[in-house]
């Protein structure tokens, strides 16, 4: 299983900063909410896995449940398509519609990146998919306190504004590594944790004209792509 996993990935497929995979892997984090495992397969589903990492996984596989070592390659072998759609939301009320037709379709473990200029829209788009789902009548931006948690049924939403961030790895103190498997997150100027943040999320772009905003909404994998599509024909 394993040998046949190794040669599923390729080599250099995607840029990788090694040192600091092992960093991730061996450096005692007392704040962190999973084990050793744990942090191995967030880092590499984050960045894709190399030949070289594998070989220095199987280095360290004292530390790692198999399950967890066969999953992070499996997860971690194939370049992924990328599919993209665009809503025009031309009034308040076209936006909150749109947030709510995503708060339908969600999953836990549902990653939501939101990109755009100060003022573009992503804490209202924010507020109305998280009052969507919950009973919040206040969906304050998480400006100073970086993250507010809001709980579901089903799974509890993350909302992150990690504007203020001086490293990536300051997010670890957010308790990202646990959210991002078990609930859903949206999270706002995402490029400021660089490698840390996922590769198969759901990536929108909002861009206003006008009055108007615009949600260019890339994802990377069918059966996000179906979702979408279901997003799309909800929205028309």
């Amino acid at each position: 299983m394993i040998l046949g996993l190794l040669w599923s990935v390729p080599v250099g497929l995607w840029p990788i900063h090694e040192r600091r995979i092992y960093i991730a892997l061996m450096k005692q984090r007392l704040k962190a909410n999973l084990p050793a495992c744990g942090r191995a397969l967030f880092i590499l589903l984050k960045i894709g896995a190399t030949l070289n990492v594998v070989e220095m996984i199987l280095l360290l596989k004292e530390l790692l449940q198999e399950e967890a070592l066969s999953l992070t390659l499996a997860l971690g072998s194939n370049k992924m398509d990328m599919f993209t759609k665009v809503f025009e939301c031309n009034t308040e009320d076209d936006t909150k519609r749109l947030a709510t037709c995503f708060g339908k379709i969600v999953k836990r473990g549902d990653i939501f990146a939101l990109y755009g200029t100060l003022g573009a829209g992503k804490s209202t788009f924010a507020r109305y998919f998280i009052q969507s789902l919950t009973d919040a009548t206040e969906v304050p931006s998480p400006t100073f306190t970086l993250v507010q948690s809001y709980d579901t049924d089903n799974f509890s939403i993350f909302h992150y504004d990690m504007y203020r961030l001086k490293s990536p790895e300051e997010a670890y103190e957010l308790g990202i590594e646990e959210a991002f498997f078990t609930g859903v997150n949206l999270i706002e100027w995402p490029e400021k944790i660089g490698y840390l943040l996922p590769r198969n999320i759901w990536k929108i772009d909002i861009s206003t004209k006008g009055t108007s905003r615009y949600f260019s909404v890339c994802v990377g994998d069918t059966e996000k792509y179906q979702r979408l599509e279901s997003i799309a024909h909800d929205y028309e």
